[in-house]
């Protein structure tokens, strides 16, 4: 889900019911109908011998926007513990709730109501704008349904969001839930649900889970790495992004990779060796109950036209260490390298590199927001005289010209 973390587009095991011979499975289970290239994405290897670099914008980022969002009464961003809820499209800025134009960063709206009522959101995990419908679909965990609204603010319909924590609009009033965390209570791995009809229009559920029957047998099928509770049957995230118009799909119980085609199914594309990250079922069980191992979570997947990029956590909670690995694979030389707890910078502007919040737009744009506060710390720290020309102008003008508890300034990255 684009409100999670993000991986710059620059530059584990499967216990029990799950093997190689899986991800060759999975790749029958689908009419391949176009020629795809199959990528074999060797991770593992490249994580023993990561590199430590410090990562320039200007290798990936063409420009870059500041749009400051308008502050009023009414318009106020907080800043939640899983970041700010946001989205956006060529005409909207959505962030905590609160609308904006696009270009102006004018406030126009707060979003729907708080509330118990069927028309109204509890508690909000992701929003999505579709420009060409003028919908803004919300995504509510409790109850799980997904709330529709024009782009004046009217409430138009609500669909069921089936437990999903995520989603992707896909045009035409189809939505893409994805599941995460625990499939205990689904048995899907993603569903396709139009807002018009009301029905769940596709439904894919993984060899894994179709070759062991049922949940009862899929105990076994737990992914080192991702387990937060021993009940839980299966953790992980299935990962989409978008790429050439397409969307792809990466399948956290068999570790494939996939493109959609127009009908919603997987067409296999190929595969991460994770297999040197993986332990033993038995090592699992110690190591839960002692916190003494590392976990390995695989946060988003991003791709461009040369390189294919895997963002990853490995975290131990004893030892109290958490690692970012930045893994890319290049399409021409067919190779991978990682990247040890990069380090971005803003070159461009000279401004604060928050690449850490880098959230998606669309294929060829990403973003992030910054506050009044954090762009005055910056030029404090560099002096003003490293902001004569260009972008670093233009970030000292809008610094100089905010209040320090000003609404976030929206910064939004064109890609080369």
């Amino acid at each position: 889900m684009k409100n999670q973390i993000l991986v710059f587009m620059i530059a584990g095991s499967l216990l029990g019911c799950s093997s190689k011979s899986n991800q060759a499975d999975t790749a029958k289970n689908v009419t391949q109908n176009e020629p795809v290239e199959f990528y074999s994405i060797d991770v593992s290897n490249s994580i023993k011998n990561p590199e430590e670099v410090v990562i320039p914008f200007s290798d990936f980022v063409e420009n870059i926007e500041y749009v400051p969002l308008q502050t009023t009464s009414l318009s106020l961003i907080n800043e939640g513990r899983h970041g700010i809820i946001s989205d956006i499209s060529q005409k909207l800025i959505i962030a905590d709730m609160n609308v904006f134009d696009r270009n102006t960063g004018q406030f126009l709206f707060k979003l729907g109501t708080r509330g118990q009522g069927p028309e109204e959101y509890t508690y909000v995990v992701d929003v999505e704008i579709d420009d060409e419908r003028k919908e803004i679909y919300v995504l509510n965990a409790e109850p799980s349904k997904i709330l529709t609204y024009s782009f004046d603010n009217k409430y138009k319909y609500t669909v069921s969001a089936l437990g999903s924590e995520s989603f992707h609009a896909m045009g035409n009033g189809n939505l893409l839930l994805s599941r995460s965390g625990s499939i205990k209570n689904s048995y899907y791995d993603y569903c396709v649900v139009n807002v018009d009809s009301k029905e769940t229009v596709y439904k894919h559920i993984s060899s894994i889970v179709k070759k062991a029957g049922d949940f009862s047998k899929c105990k076994g099928i737990m992914k080192a790495g991702s387990v937060d509770e021993p009940y839980f049957i299966v953790t992980g995230n299935n990962q989409f992004w978008k790429y050439n118009e397409k969307w792809c799909y990466y399948e956290y119980l068999s570790d494939s990779l996939f493109v959609l085609n127009n009908r919603f199914e997987p067409i296999p594309r190929g595969y991460l060796d994770m297999e040197g990250l993986k332990i033993t079922e038995e090592q699992w069980k110690v190591g839960f109950f002692k916190r003494n191992f590392f976990t390995w979570i695989i946060k988003s997947i991003s791709e461009t036209k040369e390189n294919i990029t895997i963002d990853l956590l490995a975290s131990n909670i004893v030892q109290k260490k958490f690692d970012n690995y930045l893994s890319t694979y290049s399409k021409s030389d067919k190779k991978t390298k990682s990247i040890l707890n990069p380090v971005f910078e803003d070159d461009l502007a000279k401004g604060v590199a928050k690449s850490f919040l880098l959230k998606i737009s669309n294929e060829n744009s990403k973003y992030y927001f910054i506050s009044p506060d954090e762009m005055k710390d910056e030029i404090g720290k560099k002096g003003v005289e490293a902001f004569p020309t260009g972008k670093a102008k233009e970030f000292k003008e809008i610094a100089n010209r905010l209040k320090e508890d000003d609404n976030n300034v929206t910064c939004i990255l064109k890609l080369k």
